[in-house]
């Protein structure tokens, strides 16, 4: 349990740095385009996140999740702890920022009278990867759940 807290402290210290990054200020208020928001910050940021980790060998995967929860603190623990907690930030910080950069895109289409149909699409897919976060968490809470019931 100490190993979760110290763990979030770090998180919470990573965010508050992450945020005062122009470039992430700007994508959170919207003020980047609507491509770059979708394509880096969604698909291209999480690959770079997990590149890195494999490459310093910090793997992530259901088994260690739940070992590394129901385990002494250790280094590593609070590692991975620490990279699962900012990973879920980041997810729902990124699901946020697109969302505001659609609907900067859909204004500005509206203003020049066009139908800002790739707006309204990537609202409706930000939509479908929100419906999805809790029913992932919900599966990853029960699978740690009953590894810890086992042991």
């Amino acid at each position: 349990m100490l190993s979760i807290i110290i763990s979030a402290i770090l998180t919470l210290i990573f965010i508050f740095y992450f945020i005062k990054i122009n470039v992430v200020k700007e994508f959170w208020n919207g003020h980047r385009t609507l491509a770059e928001s979708y394509w880096v910050w969604l698909f291209v940021g999480p690959m770079i996140i997990i590149f890195i980790l494999e490459v310093l060998g910090l793997s992530i995967d259901l088994d260690s999740i739940s070992t590394i929860i129901a385990s002494n603190i250790t280094f590593t623990n609070i590692l991975h702890n620490t990279i699962i907690f900012f990973y879920l930030f980041y997810f729902f910080f990124v699901l946020l920022g697109i969302w505001r950069s659609a609907d900067n895109y859909i204004e500005k289409k509206k203003k020049s009278l066009e139908y800002p149909i790739w707006g309204k699409l990537t609202k409706f897919l930000v939509f479908l990867y929100g419906a999805y976060i809790p029913l992932l968490l919900l599966g990853i809470f029960n699978f740690v759940k009953s590894k810890i019931k086992k042991e």
